[in-house]
């Protein structure tokens, strides 16, 4: 079956108008700095547009038919996945999200570990993923303490094209002027570390949680060079990009010139997240038209899913 899906804004004191102009997001906000476009999240769920689940949330929808998620949800326990379009005008803090087993007893239940598709960058963007140089606990605690941490964050240049594989525990931030699509576990749990000396709409500093931050981040060097898992390359009349994949997602760039079709199977749904173009997905019995900035949810099962028009998507499977 194929949902359309409503995307959500939401604004943070780094956002700004491009989402809403770009991707035609709800709402006239100039501080838009995500788009969740897949959530069954309790903070906010995704809401089926059109069609008999019209204004539904994908949640009330999943618990009807429990098969649309797949044979693979079970093993999770509950919806595991979220999908974001992120644009920000300016650094993000510098934080960490921790694993499945530290946020056990967090209200998400799960961890976080995420990836980033960079769609677009200004000159000279940059993110923070990871450290250069090993600290241990009681180092990394000083280095916070008296700033001089910010000088043992790996930085990276960042283009169009770049992928990010950000592991539960890694140190991460999206700097200025980045456009990136975000594929993540269904988990909001985060520990600041830094936020620029930055206050709220109340004027206070906003809360760092240094303490958990340093239990769960990994404060040796990881070897994460930007780039996709494979590709891209030739399938089916399109170009494919393997984009990562990992324990709880699978997520695959799309580029359609031609007729083209993927298999939806019954152990997984697939998220489609638009990102360019215009395309008429069809199955046996349903035609969609999707265009950029919107979002789909296909159940698992499906079978052979039917695209034509030239367009550029996110597919993602768990």
């Amino acid at each position: 079956m194929l949902l359309k899906l409503k995307p959500i804004p939401k604004d943070y004191i780094w956002g700004g108008s491009r989402l809403v102009d770009e991707f035609d997001a709800p709402g006239d906000s100039d501080k838009v700095g995500e788009l969740w476009m897949l959530s069954c999240h309790p903070d906010h769920r995704s809401r089926v547009d059109g069609g008999v689940y019209d204004g539904k949330s994908l949640p009330e929808v999943l618990t009807k038919h429990t098969d649309f998620m797949g044979t693979h949800a079970k093993k999770f326990g509950r919806f595991p996945l979220m999908v974001k379009l992120i644009h920000a005008c300016d650094d993000l803090s510098i934080q960490v999200h921790p694993d499945d087993e530290y946020a056990a007893d967090t209200p998400d239940k799960q961890g976080k570990t995420e990836l980033w598709y960079v769609i677009d960058a200004e000159p000279d963007a940059e993110v923070v993923c990871g450290l250069s140089e090993e600290l241990n606990q009681d180092q990394f605690r000083r280095a916070i303490q008296d700033g001089t941490f910010l000088d043992s964050l790996q930085r990276y240049k960042v283009k169009a094209g770049d992928v990010f594989f950000i592991e539960a525990g890694t140190i991460h931030s999206i700097g200025k002027g980045v456009l990136l699509a975000e594929i993540e576990q269904n988990s909001t749990t985060a520990y600041r570390i830094y936020d620029h000396g930055r206050v709220d709409e109340d004027g206070q500093p906003r809360p760092l949680r240094i303490d958990r931050a340093i239990d769960v981040a990994i404060t040796v060097p990881t070897d994460n060079p930007p780039g996709p898992l494979v590709g891209p390359r030739e399938v089916e009349s399109r170009t494919e990009t393997v984009l990562g994949e990992c324990d709880y997602f699978r997520s695959v760039v799309m580029e359609t010139f031609m007729p083209t079709s993927f298999e939806v199977g019954k152990e997984s749904f697939a998220s489609v997240i638009m990102l360019d173009g215009k395309a008429v997905f069809m199955t046996g019995e349903e035609t969609m038209t999707a265009a950029k900035g919107e979002s789909l949810f296909i159940s698992a099962g499906t079978g052979r899913v039917s695209v034509t028009g030239k367009s550029t998507f996110i597919v993602t499977t768990i």
